[in-house]
């Protein structure tokens, strides 16, 4: 954006950029005109006991948090670990819910459930609304492609670790690495042609 003043329409990238912080900071950094597409890594969600998790909840735009069983509470204070939101169910309110078991089945019954809340919540739903697309399998099959290039890059032409200190040194590193992969890159295609 500051180079060029553009942007691409898609970043493709791998689980590392999973995270629905990553998808708010790039939604952010490019005035929304950017969209990372990545395989989103779960969290909240004990999967060995399979609880319910955060995106089990509902949160209403007041702010009040409704559980699957139909049971709601606006009792919440800052995540002071997290970006989000601690909603809080006292042990009364979840008291004879048939659900008990699959929302803490390993706590006591005068213990409260705390939901944490991600503020980043709305990218998420969006990022697994777009998993499920057509678009979305074209675009990781794409990404193997850029796989087999820095890999290439990596085993083959030097580009694994810096060799000099300073960003020039290790621009001009990365640059020589990708000219290399390019001209034999280039020889190849001429040979089988």
């Amino acid at each position: 954006m500051e180079n060029l003043g553009t942007v691409p329409d898609k970043f493709v990238y791998d689980r590392a950029a999973g995270y629905p912080i990553y998808f708010h900071q790039v939604h952010k950094a490019t005035d929304g005109k950017t969209q990372l597409v990545a395989h989103l890594i779960e969290t909240g969600k004990k999967k060995e006991k399979e609880l319910y998790g955060p995106k089990d909840f509902t949160l209403d735009e007041d702010r009040v948090l409704t559980c699957p069983a139909g049971q709601q509470t606006s009792h919440t204070s800052r995540s002071k670990n997290s970006d989000g939101w601690d909603f809080r169910f006292s042990a009364k309110t979840c008291q004879g819910c048939v659900l008990l078991d699959k929302c803490r089945p390993d706590t006591k019954p005068t213990s409260r459930r705390s939901v944490f809340i991600s503020d980043y919540r709305y990218f998420q739903w969006g990022v697994l609304a777009y998993a499920e697309t057509d678009q979305f399998k074209v675009d990781m099959k794409f990404r193997a492609n850029i796989e087999r290039i820095i890999a290439a890059l990596v085993r083959y032409n030097g580009g694994r670790r810096a060799k000099s200190n300073g960003l020039e040194a290790a621009d001009y590193q990365a640059r020589s690495a990708a000219t290399a992969y390019n001209l034999k890159r280039w020889l190849k295609l001429n040979d089988e042609s």
